[in-house]
């Protein structure tokens, strides 16, 4: 039959995507799916089962931010400049709660470092304050702690306990005979004190572990989520997943309480510092009015003064006004001074500056006390970074920037009110002049007199300021305000739902995903669907596996799957050769141990059965098997006719003890020139007398693959089997015979899959139990087969 006949274009085949043949490929193990979702989903019902529930502890607080303020200074200056960065107070305050060191704080004041549980025979029961047994380390060996201290504590009722540990790999334990009692260990001395309010347990074992405090600050620190409610507001929500409701809720009641008394604190330096410095200045302002009171004291009684005439009060009525201002304008100047000395004392620009001394400049005023809030701001940073942190750089550079400006600003408050004094002299010139004539003990009584009044009147400013700060340090207000206190929600993991939907896709996934690896490792073919897309050549049929060793599996009156596929293949090949005259058909495959010859014997005497003289010739002269396969004498053959050793083909040819119709042409001896033998022209003599004998003849050839006898032999062939064999054969071997069927090297070439295994599925496994071997010694290297099937190599011999 035409070539075109039995074309099939596999590249059309691979785009088009057989949807149902993929779901019978895999429904054809629905045993191994079902079985897998059902592990799967027992699996998920004891994960569930023994996985301890995680709740969703939350609370919701308003952060007061006390730094705000109206009006324009020097710092919205700075800023609308960009010298000064403007931060987020909330961002700034959800740093500080979330700080490694203030959630240490909370650890510690709970206790959080030491956790207990039961022993349970598959999970543990974790015990907080239902504990029977309450267990701590001294305080000094907490922070040094490097690994858990684990103890396992045993309960008698006897009231004694045994205490076995381990610390860091190293082993300890004691017996206890009274609590509360205090044991040695490698981490340091550990109390063990029994809780009143919970009932003892005698039969598990109560599991403790103590962790460093940071550690466990650390891990809370991963879980702990801070986020505003809005971004128009200071509410922020804090959640926290934990095990344990009520240790949730404890932890974040606790946070806020610490950040609102470390928040106080905070703010308290500020008042504290600026009371030790008024308190400084009173003590020398005691000692210096004091002075001055007695020096006047004295000048009194020394020059007898009892009374001021009546035309120098006159005279000096005008010139009270302004000395009164220039007293005022002094004041301040003192006051100034003082602070720009305490500024740079000792030029430490984070020290807090004193606020509220009495200086009356709202610019100064300002700038001192935003100085003071960064300087705060700095510190807490610092307590939750290094000096690194682009945020305590920006501050730092701010803190100079205001340095500078402090200190500028003192300068010019400075100058103005030495300009003012100037003014003040000078019209106090004038009038003095006018009271010339006042006695010198006047003037000098009057001197005396104005230092003693400056000095008062600046050691009473002081005592007030001394109050004010008082009053500030004793009504500062916390920070944070709880709005919720600490809830716990439901479950929120594991999700029953989720996990066991998960179980059901991994039970359908898990099969699925090894079949689909299997198949894509598989490099050998596997079926006649895979045969098929890898070629185009037609399909002549498929030869099922057989356990029986017997190399002649059609046998007459003989009904089985084996007999019924080679009538099947036998009906496919008179089809092909339907033309007169075409009756020889070679059989090769790609590689020895494909069941070329197995296929040439059986269809041989499947031919036979339907009264068909049929003659097989074995022409694989390298390695000739056919003779030993049928029980036949191989030393004279097909070679000796080639080589003109025999002339009369009738000598050579055996008639089938177990078929009249089946004659055998053997190989013959192995001739030292193979391919020089075949490229004879008694080869077409031979067959071309043959012809005229034989209904059919089979030509059982080398496989092609690994020499070129077989295409020297198709010049005298009418049509070629081309022999594969499931899970021996190689995909890329298709490549050759797609070479062969595009070049036409061969005579109308069909495929064979030979070895199929019927499964319920409708799918083919390969394999039969006969042998095969090959040991070519004339360049081509050796190979070969055992019964089983299986290739033997051997190496090339020169």
């Amino acid at each position: 039959m035409a070539k075109e006949q039995f074309y099939n274009n596999p590249e059309e085949e691979e785009d088009r995507i057989d949807f149902q043949e993929i779901i019978f490929k895999y429904l054809s193990y629905w045993k191994w799916i079902v079985g897998s979702v059902v592990i799967c989903m027992i699996g998920a019902f004891f994960y569930l089962r023994y996985t301890a529930p995680v709740y969703n502890i939350s609370s919701t607080i308003l952060l007061k931010d006390d730094k705000k303020g109206g009006g324009v200074d020097e710092l919205s200056t700075l800023q609308d400049w960009g010298v000064l960065s403007s931060k987020n107070n909330v961002d700034n305050e959800i740093e500080v709660l979330k700080s490694k060191n203030l959630l240490k704080s909370v650890v510690n004041e709970l206790k959080l470092y030491t956790s207990y549980s039961l022993e349970g025979n598959i999970r543990n029961t974790q015990l907080y304050k239902d504990s029977p047994l309450y267990v701590d380390l001294n305080y000094n060996s907490l922070d040094s702690l490097i690994a858990p201290v684990l103890l396992e504590v045993q309960m008698s009722s006897d009231g004694k306990a045994k205490v076995t540990g381990k610390y860091d790999d190293v082993e300890f334990g004691e017996t206890i005979t009274e609590f509360p009692a205090i044991m040695e260990s490698p981490a340091g001395m550990i109390t063990l004190a029994l809780n009143p309010v919970a009932e003892p347990v005698y039969d598990q074992k109560i599991l403790v572990t103590i962790m460093n405090p940071l550690t466990v600050a650390r891990g809370y620190a991963g879980g702990l989520e801070i986020a505003p409610t809005s971004k128009t507001t200071s509410v922020i929500n804090i959640s926290l997943p934990e095990t344990n409701k009520q240790r949730g809720k404890d932890f974040l009641n606790k946070l806020v309480d610490v950040y609102n008394r470390e928040t106080i604190e905070d703010k308290n330096r500020v008042a504290k510092n600026t009371e030790t410095f008024i308190d400084e200045r009173l003590a020398k302002l005691d000692i210096e009015l004091g002075s001055a009171e007695r020096d006047l004291e004295s000048y009194k009684k020394k020059e007898k003064i009892t009374d001021i005439q009546t035309d120098a009060q006159l005279a000096l009525q005008t010139n009270s006004e302004y000395k009164k201002k220039r007293v005022e304008v002094e004041t301040q100047l003192s006051l100034v001074q003082y602070l720009e000395n305490y500024v740079r004392g000792d030029k430490d620009k984070t020290k807090l500056v004193p606020a509220n001394v009495g200086i009356t400049d709202p610019t100064l005023l300002a700038l001192t006390s935003k100085y003071n809030a960064y300087l705060l701001e700095r510190d807490r940073l610092l307590r939750i970074s290094s000096d690194s942190n682009p945020a305590v750089q920006s501050l730092n550079n701010t803190i100079d920037a205001m340095y500078e400006s402090i200190l500028a600003s003192l300068s010019s408050v400075y100058q103005g009110l030495v300009i003012s004094k100037k003014d003040l002299d000078r019209q106090a010139q004038l009038f003095d002049t006018r009271i010339g004539n006042v006695p010198t003990m006047e003037r000098e009584y009057t001197e005396k007199a104005r230092q003693q009044q400056i000095k008062s009147e600046l050691f009473l400013i002081l005592l007030q300021k001394r109050e004010e700060n008082s009053l500030a340090l004793s009504i500062t207000a916390t920070s944070a305000k709880v709005i919720d206190d600490a809830f716990a929600s439901g479950p929120i993991s594991p999700k029953r739902s989720l996990i066991y939907m998960i179980a059901f896709v991994l039970g359908f996934a898990i099969p699925i995903a090894v079949i689909y690896l299997r198949d894509l490792l598989n490099f050998r073919i596997g079926n006649r669907h895979e045969l098929e897309k890898l070629t185009s050549v037609s399909m002549l049929g498929e030869i099922p596996l057989t356990k029986d060793e017997e190399y002649v599996a059609v046998k007459e009156n003989k009904n089985d799957s084996m007999v019924e596929a080679f009538r099947a293949v036998r009906t496919n090949l008179q089809f092909t050769l339907s033309g007169t005259g075409h009756k020889v058909i070679m059989v090769t495959s790609s590689m020895p141990g494909e069941g070329k010859s197995f296929i040439a014997i059986n269809l041989a005497v499947s031919l036979a059965l339907i009264n068909k003289k049929v003659l097989l010739i074995g022409l694989d002269v390298r390695k000739p098997t056919l003779a030993s396969y049928l029980s036949i004498d191989n030393k004279r053959g097909a070679t000796n006719y080639l080589a003109s050793m025999e002339d009369d083909l009738s000598k050579l040819i055996h008639q089938t003890s177990f078929n009249n119709n089946l004659y055998v042409l053997p190989a013959g001896p192995i001739p030292p020139n193979p391919a020089e033998l075949l490229l004879n022209d008694r080869l077409d003599e031979m067959v071309g007398t043959l012809r005229k004998e034989y209904d059919f003849i089979i030509i059982d050839t080398a496989p092609i693959g690994l020499v070129s006898d077989s295409l020297i032999v198709g010049r005298v062939a009418d049509a070629t089997i081309y022999v594969a064999r499931a899970n021996v054969t190689y995909k890329k071997h298709m490549e050759w015979l797609n070479d062969l069927y595009s070049t036409s090297k061969l005579p109308a070439l069909s495929v064979l899959l030979n070895g199929v295994t019927i499964e319920k599925s409708g799918y083919y496994g390969y394999g039969y139990g006969y042998g095969y071997g090959y040991g070519y010694g004339y360049g081509y290297g050796g190979y070969g087969e055992d019964k089983d099937g299986n290739h033997q190599h051997r190496h090339h011999r020169k």
